[in-house]
């Protein structure tokens, strides 16, 4: 027969064993946390590298297109030029007289 000192005992023994596996679940979940921040630390390291590279590409970007535009500027005062050169040619023998361009 089981007395009332056994079931203490065996209630003791049981919340040890329960307070046992508890600290066993928290150093796993420690641990977890801990490859979590590791994890976290080398994301926002990637993050960073990643935001810098972005950075530079849209600074390129934004010479390229300076550059495409000051090259269009220039084709479309060779163009005007050329223009002016020949029509001049053609228009001299109607006695027509091209001595400037109107500004736009």
């Amino acid at each position: 027969m089981e007395t009332r000192l056994d079931r203490i005992e065996k209630g003791i023994e049981a919340l040890f064993l329960g307070i046992s596996e508890l600290k066993e679940s928290q150093k796993k979940t420690d641990a977890q946390i801990m490859e979590l921040k590791e994890a976290q630390k080398k994301t926002d390291e990637q993050l960073n590298r990643t935001d810098a590279q972005l950075r530079k590409t849209i600074e390129k970007l934004e010479k390229i297109g300076a550059n495409l535009g000051d090259l269009g500027i220039v084709q479309g005062e060779i163009a005007e030029e050329l223009f002016y050169r020949n029509v001049r040619v053609l228009f001299k023998p109607l006695d027509l007289r091209f001595d400037r361009m109107p500004e736009c």
